[in-house]
């Protein structure tokens, strides 16, 4: 995989980034870019989300038949090697090549300035969270189960704001893993009760139709779209 971060395709001039976690090991020296199509996990924690998105702006009815021009979004990492956050599970001070990591990302966003950046995981959560909100009270990144994740996409929903930067978390190995069903719950269903009227909440619906109610009320301020 390309050595340098700031390198993996996509524009970043876009207003949409993806933000993963980091190079898998044992693809790390077969796969081009982070979310290379050919590694199966990303189907199941990116696709089926964009699948939904596209579906529901394409049928909007004030819209022409929309589609976002996912070509042009810029996909990263938050981190180059996994084995860097070994040990910092429960941990509130990283290492230098991780703060490292934080203060070039952290140049990228004021150069570019993304509007919506959409992180995978715990890890790169807490990762973007320090990048954005730098005098923000930090936490372990083991501390983002998919419950708070949950909680902290409808807050990002509900304050969508094109003024500022705007983190959507989403899950990342959890969906794909034996325990996929009570993410889903967990993510999608707030405590005072259930989302959508839905007796088995479905994630990918939940966040994509979720994320494309945003795009669409933003439409004409947002330049994402295939022309």
């Amino acid at each position: 995989m390309k050595e340098d971060n700031e390198d993996n395709g996509g524009d970043k001039k876009f207003p949409i980034w993806l933000l993963g976690d980091s190079n898998p090991p044992q693809w790390e020296d077969k796969l081009d870019y982070p979310f290379d199509h050919r590694h199966p996990v990303v189907h199941n924690v990116w696709t089926s989300v964009i699948d939904v998105i596209q579906d529901r702006v394409f049928r909007f009815r004030d819209t022409e038949h929309y589609r976002i021009d996912t070509s042009r979004i810029y996909i990263r990492n938050a981190i180059q090697n996994s084995e860097d956050k070994k040990g910092i599970e429960y941990h509130i001070e990283w290492d230098n090549r991780i703060n490292y990591e934080i203060t070039k990302l952290s140049k990228l966003l004021i150069t570019y300035d993304p509007k919506i950046i959409i992180s995978f995981g715990s890890f790169s959560f807490e990762f973007i969270r320090r990048v954005v909100f730098p005098d923000i009270k930090p936490q372990p990144y083991r501390d983002w189960d998919t419950r708070k994740l949950g909680i902290e996409f409808r807050n990002s929903i509900n304050s969508f704001d094109l003024i500022k930067k705007n983190i959507f978390p989403l899950l990342h190995r959890s969906i794909s893993g034996g325990h996929y069903l009570k993410s889903h719950e967990n993510f999608c269903v707030p405590e005072e009760g259930k989302i959508f009227n839905e007796e088995k909440p479905n994630y990918f619906n939940y966040v994509g139709h979720a994320i494309a109610a945003k795009v669409l009320e933003f439409r004409n301020d947002l330049d994402i779209w295939i022309k």
